[in-house]
């Protein structure tokens, strides 16, 4: 998805983001849109994923303790904007800490890097994890991440995650058939 930074209609003072979904075009707010109903504070999770998670052990203890402060955080349709400063100061954790945590909940495929120009602190909560958004748009959202699944598995695709960073969606072909990312400026090997 290709973001830009938007002024909204809102008071000056209000910013939001959008996203263009490359694959369909649509133009997507990372700003809440209350639902209809009452419902806007609720989030659906689960139980595979997060069983999963707790079986495997692989995000640890501080992994979960942002997991936990995110979903606290999750904006309509599963977007995140969240500076890894402010979460650290938030959870009293080293921006070390958070910046590991977060790399693990990317590796996990639990957090998704939103992709650039989209500010480094944006991200979006998998729908195989957690959901806050109508029915419909968790189903589309679910559909959309598994083409995105089946287009990194597919003989000679680039991978969408970037092995050295974490960051998603930022590797380009360079002229001479080489892989690397435009966010940590590293070589990936095929």
């Amino acid at each position: 998805m290709a973001h830009q930074h938007v002024e909204s209609q809102a008071p000056k003072s209000i910013w939001r983001y959008q996203a263009v979904n490359e694959q369909t075009g649509e133009v997507v707010d990372l700003i809440r849109r209350e639902p209809r109903g009452g419902w806007s504070q609720h989030v659906k999770l689960f139980q595979r994923m997060m069983g999963q998670l707790g079986r495997e052990g692989r995000i640890g203890k501080e992994g979960w303790r942002v997991i936990a402060w995110l979903l606290g955080r999750l904006d309509w349709d599963n977007w995140l904007v969240v500076p890894q400063r402010e979460l650290a100061e938030a959870l009293g954790m080293s921006q070390q800490n958070v910046s590991r945590a977060i790399r693990q909940l990317c590796q996990e495929g639990v957090l998704l890097r939103a992709a650039s120009p989209a500010p480094r602190s944006t991200y979006r909560l998998s729908a195989e994890f957690a959901y806050r958004g109508s029915r419909n748009g968790w189903e589309k959202r679910r559909r959309e991440e598994q083409a995105e699944r089946d287009a990194q598995h597919q003989p000679g695709a680039t991978p969408a995650l970037c092995p050295h960073c974490g960051t998603q969606d930022t590797l380009r072909q360079a002229e001479d058939g080489r892989v690397g990312c435009v966010a940590c400026d590293q070589w990936v090997e095929a």
